[in-house]
């Protein structure tokens, strides 16, 4: 299983790293590389402790486990959270990129305490087996998943490519056995919707190698429909390849300076964007706080040359390029051999992408930037197993809590729809909900506030009273929002 955050923080320190061109067998940088000045006896004498430490040790380790400890301890030792050894054995197991793992192939979302699938990967295990959206997972090979972790429902995922899960879930009131065969997922790079006319949106998952080909094709789709607005989203987007990153640019942006990088002697060079095109459309870019590395450095390049508006949060702040160079022993290392910076040479590491409007929580992002694209009229609905918004399915996700005949929404949800500000009243110690026309006060005590888990819920019917243009049903557990 590969949950949405999973996808926005694994191997984050391989994110962002350099073209292929120059990733290459170490002995033959050694075999080419005349200027360096090895000393062979200093190599001679780590050969010699591991042969001892093999040989004498009382636990007998074997050399693979001593070269892999000796390589890790290097890494670990230049006290760089981004640079990484991968052994042979997690190489086969994880894979470099994490757009390709070992599973079936399902997303799932807890509702009431039950393990929900609300999406299934195209060409998966899942997908060629008796599992539909909507199913209640209740046990994983025969242990029950009340009561446990997130942690440990996915521990119960895992296993070897081959290897046979058993998946106990119910439908329908009733409860079915389904068997499948765990297998390599490919989960999407890329989605492409034509959300009203004139308006597009083009989600990116990772700046993975080839995925500028089908994002090119998407994008020539919408111009071709019409594009006035393009909606970017790189919420959760941990990065990827530069020479990916360069082609989606060259997309936004021809003659101008993408970014700088610095290499250990500290030359400050430009990457230019040559032979790219100009633009004859507006763009809006969703980023969040998981919003790293190559994705923040198209952010930072389209804001800082006026080509796009950021909407969200601020970004995560990896402005580090790594190497990435295959082993003899099947291994790699991944090294930190640049620090990038946006077009003004201001740094990226520790500070990311400040947006033009900061916007907390996912579906408030979304509602934000279909308005600033002119979309006034806007229809939200939720079920159990999905997000909507004007009709197009979204990777936000959102809960809503009903007490007796009441229903109580997210209040930043509910302050996106009516296009109003939301912030704390100090004096009055209160949410205040404002619009060009109308004010809200909510003090914490009111009993049309509940707060549950960090988030500020509100009776839908009580906001209606001040706010008149929200409409809103909930009909066989769909809930359905106007403005």
């Amino acid at each position: 299983m590969i949950t949405k955050n999973k996808l926005a923080m694994i191997k984050l320190g391989l994110a962002f790293i350099v073209s292929c061109s120059i990733i290459f067998p170490t002995n033959k940088v050694l075999a080419e590389d005349s200027e360096l000045d090895y000393e062979l006896y200093s190599v001679d004498a780590v050969n010699e402790a591991i042969d001892y430490i093999e040989y004498l040790h009382l636990d007998s380790p074997t050399q693979e486990e001593l070269i892999d400890q000796a390589i890790e301890g290097m890494i670990n030792n230049l006290n760089d959270p981004y640079s990484r050894y991968i052994s042979p054995s997690e190489l086969e197991e994880e894979g470099l990129f994490d757009y390709e793992y070992i599973g079936i192939g399902v997303e799932t979302v807890v509702k009431d305490k039950s393990l929900i699938i609300d999406r299934i990967y195209p060409d998966s295990p899942a997908s060629r087996n008796d599992l539909e959206i909507g199913d209640s997972i209740v046990a994983i090979d025969g242990t029950p998943i009340k009561g446990l972790t997130k942690d440990e429902i996915h521990k119960l995922f895992e296993g070897k490519e081959g290897s046979s899960i058993e998946l106990t879930i119910i439908r329908d009131s009733r409860k079915v056995n389904v068997e499948l065969t765990r297998g390599i997922v490919t989960h999407p790079l890329i989605i492409s919707e034509v959300i009203s006319e004139g308006v597009g949106y083009i989600r990116l998952f990772e700046f993975a190698e080839e995925v500028d080909i089908p994002f090119n094709e998407q994008l020539i789709e919408l111009k071709e429909d019409g594009l006035e607005t393009l909606i970017l989203d790189l919420r959760d987007n941990p990065g990827g390849l530069i020479y990916i990153l360069e082609n989606i640019a060259k997309q936004f942006m021809n003659k101008k300076i993408l970014m700088f990088t610095r290499d250990n002697v500290n030359d400050m060079d430009p990457i230019v964007i040559l032979d790219g095109e100009t633009i004859d459309y507006e763009i809006i870019i969703l980023v969040n706080e998981n919003t790293a590395s190559a994705s923040e450095a198209l952010s930072a390049a389209l804001q800082e040359h006026d080509l796009a508006t950021v909407i969200g949060q601020q970004s995560y702040g990896k402005g580090h390029i790594q190497n990435v160079i295959p082993l003899s022993n099947g291994g790699v290392i991944s090294i930190t051999s640049h620090e990038y910076f946006d077009p003004s040479k201001n740094t990226i590491e520790g500070v990311g992408v400040i947006p033009d409007i900061e916007v907390k929580e996912e579906i408030p992002q979304i509602i934000s930037a279909l308005q600033m694209a002119g979309i006034e009229k806007i229809e939200l609905v939720k079920n159990d197993y999905s997000i909507f918004v004007n009709d197009i399915a979204f990777y936000d996700y959102f809960d809503y809590i009903q007490k007796e005949n009441e229903i109580f929404v997210p209040s930043r949800i509910l302050t996106a729809l009516v296009n109003g500000e939301i912030n704390w009243n100090p004096t009055e110690k209160a949410i205040e909900i404002k619009t060009d026309e109308q004010e809200l006060l909510l003090p914490t005590a009111d009993k049309n506030v509940v707060f549950q888990e960090g988030t500020t819920y509100v009776n839908i019917n009580h906001f209606k009273e001040y706010f008149t243009q929200i409409d809103w049903q909930l009909e066989s557990g769909e809930l359905t929002i106007t403005n």
